[in-house]
């Protein structure tokens, strides 16, 4: 009778390892899986969007499973990363809703996008409507992904007198502009020169122009750095959810198997 309450006992543990070892294979196989998605996204990324930031191919995190907690959480991050106009979260272009979250939702939900920092600063100043957001003109210097350089963009608020930060005005005055002239760094004498020629079209205002911030070149030419519009729409074309899942369906199944198999081996 001992013998056989033994051999009972001894077969209750093996099944309760085997179904341990099972758990452990299930969670490492969700972890590995949310690995898969994150790497998926990030290469969706890239083939839907026109030269994305390594912020936004990177913009993505998932969680690790454990015999307690048999999930993973597969996400966008939601915290600033120090790539959005100006490296800096002390910086007056940043915005706390600058992360890839933010710059993402749009694409995923549909809908206007967020505020970015130099448009706060514009609509403080009363250069920019609050229903009005700013785009790129054809003179805008664009670096190799698109987007504005933070110490370029932060030239021209100062050169239009829209840059403050907290309390310190660091608007170009004549004063600093002659300074700029004189300065021996050839950059520094050529930027004193587009800065000192550019001006605001605000809306409402009779002009010629579309609303938006210009640079005069030379006598006659006028190019836009920027232009003022309304709030429009993205369309939804990044389908974060269908992603997940595709990938969750093609990779679980033969994950589990090869843990499992590892696990019991």
């Amino acid at each position: 009778m001992a013998n056989s309450l033994k051999i009972v006992k001894d077969i209750h543990k093996a099944f309760a390892e085997i179904k341990a070892k099972e758990m452990e294979a299930v969670a490492e196989a969700l972890t590995e899986v949310g690995k898969d998605c994150v790497e998926q996204l990030g290469n969706e990324v890239k083939r839907i969007f026109d030269r994305p930031t390594k912020f936004i191919v990177k913009g993505f995190y998932s969680t690790k499973a454990t015999n307690k907690k048999m999930y993973v959480r597969v996400g966008i991050k939601d915290w600033y990363s120090g790539r959005e106009e100006v490296g800096s979260s002390s910086s007056p272009l940043w915005s706390p809703q600058t992360s890839a979250r933010t710059v993402l939702q749009p694409h995923i939900e549909g809908g206007g996008r967020f505020i970015k920092g130099s448009e706060s600063q514009l609509r403080n100043a009363g250069m920019l409507k609050s229903d009005e957001y700013i785009v790129p003109g054809g003179g805008l210097r664009l670096d190799p992904f698109g987007n504005v350089r933070g110490s370029y963009m932060i030239q021209i608020l100062s050169s239009i007198g829209a840059f403050q930060w907290a309390g310190y005005d660091a608007n170009i005055t004549p004063e600093s502009i002659e300074r700029r002239k004189r300065s021996k760094k050839k950059k520094i004498r050529m930027d004193a020169k587009w800065m000192s020629n550019t001006f605001v079209v605000r809306s409402g205002i009779p002009s010629h122009l579309k609303p938006g911030i210009y640079v005069r070149k030379g006598k006659r030419g006028i190019s836009p750095l920027f232009l003022f519009v309304k709030k429009t729409n993205y369309k939804k074309r990044f389908d974060f959810e269908k992603i997940v899942i595709d990938m969750y369906n093609k990779r679980f199944p033969k994950e589990v198997r090869e843990e499992i198999a590892r696990k019991l081996s």
